[in-house]
Parts: C-alpha cells; sequence; structure tokens
C-alpha cells in the first residue's frame, strides 16, 4: 500500500491559494470545487454522491463535466464509491477507519481527509483553507475537524493549520 508522510490539505476557505504546490516530498490534496482549480493535487476528495452534490444539483456543474475533469487530473479521487466511469475513484476505507481510530465521526469531507491521511501513514499534515468559520461550518463541521486533528496529534502526528481565518482550535 502506498504511504504517504507529508500531506497539504486544501479546503476551499481564505487562504487555501496560499498553498505551496509542487513541492517535492509533499501531497497536496483538495476537495470538491478545487478539481477545478490550478493547483497540481495528488488526490482529490469528493466525498458526496457525484450526482447529488449541491454543485450537480444546482446547476453549477454538470456531472458529465465533474467526470471528465476528474479523468484528465489523472489523479485518484476519493469518495463513497468507487465510479466505474471514473477509473482512479476509490471508495473512502470507512471500515478501516473506524476499525483503527474506532469512531466514525465525519461531519464534513476535511474529517475524511485528516482521517484518510492518518490511515496512509502521514507524519506531518497541514491545512489551508480550511477555516470553519461560517455559522453552518463553525458550528456543525468544527468539532468533528478538530476531533480528528486531535486524534492526529494524539497519534505524533505534526499539523499545522495555515491561515489568519481559521477558527481551528481557538
Amino acid at each position: 500500500p502506498d504511504r504517504i508522510r507529508r500531506v497539504r490539505l486544501l479546503g476551499k476557505g481564505t487562504g487555501w491559494d496560499q498553498c505551496p504546490d509542487n513541492e517535492p516530498g509533499w501531497e497536496l490534496w483538495g476537495l470538491n470545487g478545487l478539481l477545478f482549480a490550478n493547483k497540481k493535487l495528488t488526490r482529490i476528495f469528493m466525498m458526496d454522491i457525484l450526482d447529488e452534490m449541491p454543485s450537480v444539483i444546482s446547476g453549477t456543474w454538470e456531472l458529465s463535466e465533474l467526470i471528465e475533469q476528474a479523468n484528465k487530473l489523472k489523479i485518484p479521487l476519493i469518495s463513497p464509491y468507487k465510479y466505474e466511469e471514473i477509473p482512479l475513484s476509490e471508495a473512502f476505507p470507512l471500515k478501516e477507519c473506524v476499525k483503527e481510530f474506532g469512531l466514525p465521526y465525519f461531519s464534513n469531507t476535511i474529517g475524511y481527509m485528516i482521517a484518510y491521511a492518518m490511515l496512509k501513514g502521514a507524519k506531518e499534515i497541514q491545512l489551508y483553507g480550511v477555516n470553519q468559520a461560517g455559522s453552518h461550518e463553525y458550528v456543525e463541521e468544527r468539532p468533528s475537524v478538530e476531533y480528528w486533528i486531535g486524534i492526529a496529534i494524539g497519534r505524533g502526528i505534526e499539523v499545522t493549520i495555515n491561515g489568519k481565518d481559521s477558527q481551528l482550535l481557538k
């Protein structure tokens, strides 16, 4: 299995674009709409079912565009399921996470990304654009992200939260 040592996780909040890319020794993971960003991602996470994503339902993205872009990047897409139309997609390893970490406390994609990084052996995790500052994010999603950060720190993983707007651990 592939072992990951250093990973940068990109959210979509302010500061995500400050994250360096193409730096040797680092994986760079984004989520959802960052599929279309001009960053050299090594993995993309979409934990909504693709045809049920708010951006697809609202018409912001066409499902066919999303699939085409995912295939064009030629990087793994981590999602709830493996999608036949996206050969590099893989189902998030939920059973393995529960076995390794216990409680499956996930309220947003960032939590899944942190758990996946730990499962893959990360020793260092940096967060960019993960602010959890909007009312919904702050109330409903931030506790889960902080939970996973705490699990990581408790396992000796170095976690860095970048960006002046982040409300994590404050």
